[in-house]
């Protein structure tokens, strides 16, 4: 079997960050990375949106960026965006055009997500050690820490501060003085007090800093007279007090710092100032590894069958006791419907199994809050839940789909939204079929889906001995009639070639 190549591309709100790697067996080799400094949050206006400036050098980038990836299969990328893409108004009109000019899918990942794949990528290509570790990334418009052991995070939390952000915010011109570096440091530690009781140095052996932050601090610290590896609480005071005497951003080259860089360094140096002086951090170790290798090894996790999502939806089954009989006969008979429907899903069928058997799973963890509108409560627990291994966006779509499981058949009032109508189908006929809640053998089930008319055909003798199914039937024609499609069940043949009806 020849090697696999995979992929992860990291759109950064300071930099985007592409990592090609070939698996072999249990391992990879890095083959190729490609970085590209776009500073995507330095185009995040007052009023929420991005700005078409910042649009474009994005989208420039990843037009390059589509070269190294066209020959690669989609399975085998992983594209994710951050902070910036989380909080920008326009994100899902630009996610859109970007994605074309990519010609891969772009997955916006939550902080807690976004954490759980930095300490993955950081914790694997440390030597193994049963001491507690803290990783820390400092991003361009979101600040990471996890404190975890081996490759296992225990606590993880997503802080709104980055290098773009606090430099824009505390150093617009690039004057570095006394008083503005006190206020940024200031800023930082007021951000990390709700989180000081579980994250200072009590509660892990050793710290590790990821990201191209953490690491142009330590090349600085090194340059203004740090003599250890890594950081230390000297080599900051030193770095501090250099940084104040050289007064500018552009100045910043006597210490070792890119072009670049220049601009965000002083916020980024102000947050781990912050976070050294709040979380007495002594000594920190720097990681060459961050989200990019995270991604590639959740990957390759994937690729090995041990998938991260699973685990998640296992878990939530638990947490919200699901019935474990009735969610296994809802995904059995959805996925035995779901080739009858594949020339209309709006993805590959193997992506559309996924969806529809965690939907299946999940479908009824509302009930832990109320049976009453439970499609509601569990559309929203989905939706805004914490999801290891899960983007927004495979989040958003496995919860408009169990918002439709029953009940009304929405339309999505968001225009970027886009429901996928056959997989809502097919997990509405699954449960409804199911509904006695009974182990049962059903007979032949043919579904026909043809824009707006969907032609279901089944068993009338069997019909006659399940009245109320029938009826249920009758209630899910007018369901599809309200949102403008036609449900046939059991029409009469018009058509040479067809099968009889039973």
């Amino acid at each position: 079997m020849e090697p696999v190549i995979i992929a992860a591309l990291d759109l950064g709100s300071n930099s985007f960050h592409l990592v090609i790697a070939r698996v072999e067996g249990d391992s990879m080799i890095y083959v190729d990375r490609i970085r590209d400094h776009v500073c995507l949050a330095d185009g995040l206006r007052k009023d929420g949106t991005l700005s078409k400036e910042a649009q474009e050098r994005a989208l420039h980038a990843l037009g390059k960026f589509e070269q190294r990836l066209r020959h690669l299969p989609p399975e085998a990328v992983r594209v994710v965006g951050t902070n910036t893409l989380r909080a920008a108004k326009n994100a899902k009109s630009f996610i859109k055009q970007a994605s074309e000019t990519l010609r891969h899918p772009i997955n916006v990942i939550a902080g807690m997500e976004e954490a759980r794949l930095i300490y993955l990528g950081v914790a694997r290509h440390l030597p193994y050690s049963n001491e507690i570790r803290m990783v820390v990334d400092i991003g361009g418009g979101s600040t990471e820490m996890i404190v975890g052991t081996g490759e296992k995070p225990k606590r993880m939390e997503s802080l709104h501060m980055g290098c773009v952000t606090f430099s824009n915010r505390f150093f617009p011109d690039g004057s570095i003085t006394q008083a503005r570096l006190d206020d940024a440091v200031h800023a930082a530690q007021r951000e990390l007090q709700p989180f000081r009781e579980h994250f200072n140095h009590q509660h892990w052996d050793q710290v590790f800093g990821a990201s191209g932050t953490i690491k142009a601090i330590q090349a600085a610290a090194q340059a203004s007279g740090q003599k250890r590896e890594g950081i230390t609480w000297q080599g900051m005071n030193q770095l501090q007090r250099k940084l104040v005497r050289l007064g500018h951003t552009n100045k910043l080259a006597a210490i070792g710092i890119r072009q670049e860089r220049m601009p965000v360094f002083p916020g980024g140096f102000a947050i781990l100032y912050g976070l050294f002086q709040e979380l007495g951090i002594q000594q920190m170790g720097v990681s060459q590894y961050a989200l990019r290798e995270g991604l590639l090894i959740d990957m390759l996790g994937r690729y090995q069958r041990h998938d991260t999502r699973s685990e998640t939806v296992r878990s939530m089954m638990k947490q919200y006791k699901v019935s474990l009989r009735q969610a296994a006969r809802v995904k059995k008979l959805a996925l035995e419907l779901l080739p009858q429907v594949a020339k209309d899903l709006s993805m590959d069928q193997t992506t559309a199994g996924h969806l529809l058997q965690w939907s299946a799973y999940l479908h009824e963890i509302g009930l832990s809050v109320s049976h009453s509108g439970y499609h509601k409560h569990g559309a929203y627990l989905v939706q805004h839940s914490d999801m290891p291994g899960f983007s927004k966006r495979e989040q958003e779509m496995i919860s408009h789909i169990i918002l439709r499981h029953r009940r009304k058949i929405r339309a999505p009032i968001d225009p970027f939204v886009k429901v996928d109508w056959a997989l809502v189908l097919v997990l509405r006929l699954a449960c409804l079929l199911n509904r006695p809640r009974l182990t049962q053998e059903f007979p032949p089930i043919q579904i026909r889906l043809e824009k707006k008319r969907i032609t279901l055909r089944l068993s009338k003798r069997w019909l006659s001995r399940h009245p109320l199914t029938a009826e249920d039937l009758e209630q899910e024609r007018l369901a599809w009639r309200e949102a403008g499609y036609k449900l046939l069940l059991n029409p009469k043949q018009k058509r040479a070639g067809e099968p009889a009806p039973w």
